[in-house]
């Protein structure tokens, strides 16, 4: 089992969550992955290739942001285009390989959420060290 966070490209057990695009510069607007290229690509190579998609409130996401010193006048235009093209990518994919997650619960997830994430990733997988690296 091996597990790759794509924002960063490394190993899950070093992996820092960050909203994407990541940083603050001048084509960030359009910069973007293209999960459905992602996704057809990981098939053709016989890549097991499953999405998370961390919800979170818009409130939330300026204030963490903004207080990180990103974005600022922009910042709001910027997520709301890049929410729009996720959300249509994440249309032309097989619902069955996306899960969506609300970040604040992450701590309060029960057994069943947890058991629910795991089997979509993987019926080995340590769900709970993985959480702790969202907190």
């Amino acid at each position: 089992l091996h597990v790759v966070g794509l924002q960063l490209g490394q190993e899950y057990s070093k992996y820092a969550m960050l909203s994407y695009p990541n940083f603050n510069f001048d084509s960030k607007a359009l910069s973007h992955p293209d999960v459905f290229v992602m996704a057809k690509l990981a098939e053709s190579a016989g890549i097991d290739f499953r999405i998370i998609v961390m919800l979170r409130g818009s409130e939330a996401i300026l204030v963490s942001t903004i207080s990180r010193g990103f974005g600022f006048n922009q910042e709001p235009m910027v997520l709301v285009d890049n929410a729009a093209v996720l959300y249509s990518q994440l249309k032309l994919i097989d619902r069955r390989f996306f899960f969506c997650l609300e970040y604040e619960k992450i701590p309060t997830l029960t057994k069943k959420e947890k058991d629910e994430l795991r089997m979509f990733l993987h019926p080995k997988l340590e769900i709970d060290t993985m959480l702790k690296l969202f907190e």
